[in-house]
């Protein structure tokens, strides 16, 4: 809802309901069926004793009470027994009979109107008359009941709610809540602005405010106020309330405490930032850590002069395939080995992409110029092997890390070509 209009008083169209008592004419129904005619709907119910009567005006069964009745003394009872059970309801004397009312004594009696029986046509008009009054008093009661239950909502609701006339920005709305949460009274802020509560924020508030009077649009803003209690975030709904015209006459407010959610949102932030932070680190600790057992699963040994040895323990995945390959290829160039010894003693089974990733391991130490053998092969191992297709023919293996130790002796007791 971007702006809010004053509702005007609408009447609750209701039948006029009536007492009829006395001397009722067995065909009152003709009555009825005139002013329904007219446009007054009524709903008659008659009353044949006092006791009746009284029973009904305590039912708050009727809005007037039409009395066939001429003698002052019975008027004088009658209104006795209204104002007793319903003061509300009107009395309008019906005289019976030829003679001309004595309207004005009837009336000092306690009745509204007198008619003669006779004239239907007066009769109807001051039935139709009271009624206009009667639904008058309605809507007149109807609205009283609305301003005093929106009064009670606003006064008790769980949330600041406040309205500013929209020239000067004054406050002449205060409702509890805005008692408690500023610690400032209605009577103390009633015709004040935000320069007396707030100072340090009007300029904001006042800029915000404008705004909204003057685009004829309801804004959401977060601001902080000062109070007692120390500084207190709000989240208000700005409201600007328009004339039958279009035009802004007022600006509500309606500000709810976020305070503990935006001291939870700030905790959340700083502890999200503590812990990416903190993962930082662990995934930096992990790492180091990964390297370390890199360098502890594929250790290189210069065991003799040109020798190097890279003892294979565990599963051969692809990273850990890459990794060798580049560090025996730098230790191979950094030493000038001759030969290369890749023990496979701790290799007790091999996948084919395995066998695969070691194969081109040995080729790529060959085309540095160095000479590759494999040890300790296992059965299981050899038989990957063979399964692949691995040509033997180019492809040195010994017995076990003795027998490549001794050949690759006897190779480097050889002069370099």
């Amino acid at each position: 809802m971007n702006a809010t209009q004053y509702p005007s008083p609408a009447s609750e169209k209701a039948p006029l309901r009536v007492l009829l008592f006395g001397q009722i004419p067995e065909d009152h129904g003709a009555l009825t069926r005139g002013l329904e005619e007219a446009g007054v709907r009524v709903e008659a119910r008659a009353a044949g004793s006092v006791e009746d009567l009284a029973k009904a005006l305590d039912e708050r069964a009727g809005h007037m009470i039409l009395a066939y009745l001429a003698e002052e003394e019975a008027v004088h009872a009658l209104a006795t027994l209204a104002k007793r059970h319903d003061p509300s309801a009107p009395i309008i004397i019906v005289a019976v009979g030829t003679t001309p009312p004595r309207t004005a004594a009837l009336i000092r009696a306690g009745a509204r109107d007198a008619v003669l029986a006779a004239d239907a046509v007066h009769l109807a008009a001051v039935i139709e008359r009271e009624a206009a009054v009667a639904q008058q008093a309605r809507d007149v009661a109807t609205l009283t009941r609305r301003v005093m239950r929106f009064e009670h909502i606003v006064e008790h609701a769980p949330v600041m709610i406040f309205s500013k006339e929209a020239t000067t920005l004054k406050v002449d709305l205060w409702n509890k809540m805005a008692e408690e949460l500023t610690g400032t009274s209605r009577e103390l802020m009633l015709g004040k602005t935000a320069w007396d509560l707030f100072p340090d924020k009007a300029a904001i508030f006042e800029k915000v405010d404008r705004e909204v009077l003057d685009n004829k649009v309801a804004v959401g803003v977060e601001e902080p106020i000062s109070t007692p209690h120390g500084e207190r975030w709000m989240f208000t709904n700005k409201v600007p309330f328009l004339d039958a015209n279009g035009e802004a006459i007022a600006l509500l407010g309606v500000s709810l405490d976020i305070t503990k959610r935006r001291a939870a949102e700030l905790a959340l932030i700083a502890t999200n930032n503590k812990l990416a932070a903190s993962e930082g680190e662990k995934l930096g600790l992990i790492e180091r850590l990964r390297y370390a057992v890199d360098e502890l699963s594929n250790p290189i040994l210069e065991v003799w002069d040109d020798v190097l040895v890279m003892p294979i323990i565990g599963f051969v995945d692809s990273r850990r395939a890459s990794d060798m390959v580049m560090r025996l290829l730098t230790e191979v160039t950094r030493t000038q080995a001759r030969f290369v010894i890749l023990d496979l003693t701790g290799v007790e089974i091999v996948d084919t992409k395995t066998a695969d990733h070691l194969i081109k391991l040995m080729r790529k130490v060959e085309v540095v110029g160095a000479r590759c053998v494999l040890t300790g092969v296992r059965a299981a191992v050899a038989e990957t092997l063979v399964d692949i297709g691995v040509d033997f023919g180019s492809l040195t293996t010994l017995r076990n890390l003795k027998h490549g130790l001794r050949e690759a002796l006897r190779m480097t007791r050889q002069p370099r070509t």
